[in-house]
């Protein structure tokens, strides 16, 4: 996963909600509360990972994750 994030530039903290994104079904507000930030900060977040990955959706995040492991 850390090449994953050092692929797609991402921040130390942006590698911190890949990994609750990719490994754990929680919803927004489950993982705000898991990292102790806001949610509207974690959507920040997300957005962001969501531009430097290329992706919409958090499948798509997950595909694409798989994409780049496969290779």
């Amino acid at each position: 996963m850390k090449l994953y994030a050092q692929h797609c530039s991402l921040t130390p903290r942006e590698t911190e909600v890949l990994e609750k994104l990719l490994t754990t079904e929680d919803g927004v507000q489950e993982i705000a509360d898991s990292l102790y930030i806001s949610r509207r900060m974690l959507q920040r977040y997300i957005a962001s990972i969501y531009e430097k990955t290329e992706t919409k959706t958090r499948l798509g995040l997950f595909q694409s994750y798989m994409n780049f492991t496969a290779e």
